[in-house]
C-alpha cells in the first residue's frame, strides 16, 4: 500500500461530517476522558514527531541517545486518528517510507537523518471502542 494511501482515508474522505473536520495539527479533544491534552514528551517534541495529543499515557519508556518507546490510548475513533497522524507526517519532516495496514493497525514507518520512527495505531487491546497509538523512535 502507498505511503498515502489507506481503507481509513477513504472512509473519512466518503463522510463529509469527518471531512468537514479540522483533521490537521491541532486536534480539539473533546471527549470527558480526554478533555486535556497530553503533554507530548520532549525527546519527541524536540525531533517534531507527528503525535496525537488527546490521549492518556498507558507507558513510555525514555531511553539514553533520543530512544522511546510510548504507548497512548484515546476514546477516538481509529479513522480519526489515522487521518490526524497521516496529516502530521505530511507537515512534518519526517520522511514517510511505509504505510501499510496489518489487520485493524495502520503501521507508518519514517526517518529523518539520524533517527527512525515507526507509529503504529489501531484498536486498544481491552476496549475495542478505544484506539490505541504506539510510538518506537530509535537513533540510526
Amino acid at each position: 500500500m502507498s505511503p498515502d494511501a489507506s481503507s481509513d482515508d477513504a472512509e473519512v474522505l466518503a463522510d463529509p461530517e469527518l471531512k468537514s473536520q479540522d483533521l490537521g495539527g491541532t486536534v480539539a479533544c473533546g471527549d470527558t476522558e480526554f478533555t486535556d491534552e497530553v503533554p507530548i514528551p520532549q525527546n519527541l517534541s524536540t525531533l517534531d514527531v507527528p503525535f496525537y495529543p488527546c490521549a492518556l499515557e498507558v507507558a513510555a519508556v525514555t531511553g539514553t541517545d533520543q530512544f522511546f518507546v510510548g504507548e497512548y490510548v484515546t476514546g477516538h475513533a481509529l479513522t480519526i486518528v489515522n487521518m490526524v497522524v497521516r496529516d502530521q507526517f505530511e507537515d512534518s519532516d519526517w520522511e514517510l517510507i511505509e504505510r501499510s495496514v496489518e489487520g485493524s493497525n495502520t503501521i507508518s514507518r519514517a526517518q529523518k537523518p539520524g533517527y527512525s520512527l515507526v507509529v503504529v495505531v489501531g484498536p486498544e487491546r481491552s476496549t475495542d471502542a478505544d484506539t490505541s497509538i504506539h510510538y518506537t523512535l530509535r537513533t540510526q
